[in-house]
């Protein structure tokens, strides 16, 4: 008992001090604010985050003016202007010109020479694209997109749909799922056509239900097929 009572003693002494080093510790900041040194540091409380780090983002290569190039560098400058805060248009533009270099550079040189105004980072790239983008490439995208048909997996199918319908970016989105489903094998064609798919979610999904259900069929008639026949008596 006396042993307890000790003990608890100089918990309670303890406690105490910790209570008064708080107490003291808050008078000296109140008086003496000492904004770099932090005695206690907060933790986030319950369903608070805590602060986001800036997120590292390869900077963007230049580009010259090569039409092959064109799309990733576009891709790679956007993942830049996501990651970073400008003040003003014009911080924007000159952060993007930054990275031209050879034939683009020149030719956006020769447009703020002719006074061409670019409201944004858009019609900068849509200006860019009508230079340099390969239109003949374009078009052979599109035609290999029109006439791609399933011959393998499903997912050798989307795969190669997915590449061929990036280079075709003003199919809208009803249409591209139509394509993509007309393209399908007969059997899980005729399947997927009957969830009468909108869009491109629609349609992934709708194919992959029709060939679960292609499959089960299968495996129905080939243990059909498998079960004995019984003769008449």
């Amino acid at each position: 008992m006396e042993k307890r009572c000790t003990t608890t003693s100089i918990n309670f002494f303890y406690l105490v001090l910790l209570v008064l080093g708080r107490f003291l510790i808050s008078v000296v900041q109140l008086y003496l604010p000492l904004p770099h040194l932090t005695f206690f540091p907060s933790t986030p409380s319950f369903g608070e985050r805590p602060p986001s780090q800036p997120r590292q983002v390869r900077t963007p290569k230049s580009f010259s003016g090569e039409p092959t190039t064109f799309k990733v560098w576009v891709y790679s400058v956007e993942l830049a202007l996501r990651a970073n805060t400008f003040s003003s248009r014009d911080e924007e533009l000159d952060f993007i010109s930054s990275f031209l270099d050879g034939n683009a550079l020149l030719w956006f040189l020769s447009c703020v020479e002719r006074g061409t105004v670019f409201d944004c980072w858009t019609g900068l790239k849509n200006a860019l694209a009508e230079t340099f983008r390969p239109i003949e490439e374009d078009e052979e995208f599109r035609l290999s997109l029109f006439s791609l048909t399933q011959s393998g997996s499903l997912e050798d199918y989307m795969t190669e749909f997915t590449r061929l319908s990036l280079h075709v970016p003003d199919l809208d989105e009803h249409s591209r799922a139509l394509l993509f489903t007309k393209g399908l094998s007969f059997e899980l064609r005729t399947e997927a056509m009957r969830e009468h798919p909108i869009n491109m979610t629609g349609a992934i999904r709708a194919a992959r239900t029709a060939r679960r259900n292609v499959s089960v069929l299968h495996h129905s008639r080939a243990t059909q097929m498998r079960m004995p026949v019984r003769g008449n008596r």
